[in-house]
């Protein structure tokens, strides 16, 4: 077995497109509510999910010819209380199955670390943070052992993920508590009005049927923290089922701090409950950057761009 590691751009990757998309469809992620599972996969361009969201590189693990692994990076806009930043998100981190516990993944960050120091072509950023999925109780950081860069990320925040059908979040009362106020709130995503479909992008993959989730991503922009949680939801459940733009088993899919536990009791009680978790994750070390994530009392990162 000889590893070598490769930088490449949004033209580079896509070569490499099925073979990446071959390892993510081995690895599941439950979904609590219904005992199924559902991979993550990116769509005919693997990069077209990444350059969405601003420049994106990509660090392509090989042996020989074989595609292994993959860590993918994209220079992030990020608000925290006001100020704007330039975070650079992982936003991508997977190894075959049969390359995993040989530390290539240790080898693959401190690649991209030197490169890093040696040239200035991948600077640009203030910090860095990266968003991961639970498979069970665990996620990709269980990988990190011995010098792992990653050892040096802190768990800044947990983001409950809700799946719902329209119709559940159309009969929601009005008894949403306020969105706390005078707290800092790190806006990952960049808000706005519109419900996100990922069609071809980034496509959660159910194993028990093998086809793609109708997913709807509900961006939550700052105006509905205003108007009260309940109105937002149903407003989106009314775009949902009244436009023929979307399908009629259509799914909101939606992120919650998992701090706002008021929010999370509210919409238990109205027999909400989330799906899946991820873990939002950053570096806040000198020769990385100080990550202001760290110091926000509330995370909002859409699903959108998990």
């Amino acid at each position: 077995m000889t590893i070598s590691f490769r930088i490449v751009d949004e033209h580079g990757i896509n070569p490499y497109g099925e073979a990446l998309r071959e390892i993510e469809r081995s690895i599941l992620y439950p979904v609590s509510e219904t005992g199924d599972q559902f991979a993550i996969v990116h769509g005919h361009r693997y990069d077209a999910f990444f350059t969405a969201m601003g420049k994106s590189r990509f660090i392509v693990a090989l042996d020989d010819d074989r595609v292994c692994g993959i860590a993918a990076f994209t220079w992030k806009k990020v608000i925290v209380n006001g100020r704007t930043y330039t975070g650079l998100y992982l936003a991508d981190m997977k190894l075959a199955k049969a390359y995993r516990g040989k530390k290539i993944m240790l080898r693959m960050i401190w690649f991209g670390f030197m490169k890093w120091l040696s040239s200035r072509r991948y600077g640009g950023w203030d910090f860095v943070f990266g968003a991961a999925m639970r498979d069970g109780t665990a996620d990709v950081t269980r990988s990190f052992s011995g010098l792992h860069l990653g050892k040096l990320a802190k768990a800044t925040g947990v983001l409950d993920i809700y799946f719902c059908p329209p119709e559940t979040l159309a009969n929601i009362n009005d008894a949403a508590p306020a969105y706390p106020s005078g707290n800092t709130i790190a806006l990952l995503s960049q808000i706005d009005d519109d419900i996100k479909d990922n069609t071809g992008l980034k496509e959660f993959r159910l194993a028990s049927t093998g086809q793609a989730w109708p997913l709807f991503h509900l961006p939550f922009p700052v105006a509905c923290w205003e108007e009260g949680l309940g109105t937002y939801l149903r407003r989106c459940a009314e775009q949902l089922q009244q436009s023929p733009h979307y399908p009629d088993d259509a799914i909101a899919c939606f992120a919650l701090d998992h701090r706002l536990t008021a929010h999370k009791r509210w919409l238990a009680d109205n027999g909400i409950q989330p799906g899946a978790v991820c873990t939002v994750y950053d570096w806040s070390v000198p020769f990385i950057g100080k990550s202001p994530v760290s110091c926000a009392d509330y995370i909002h990162l859409s699903t959108s761009e998990i």
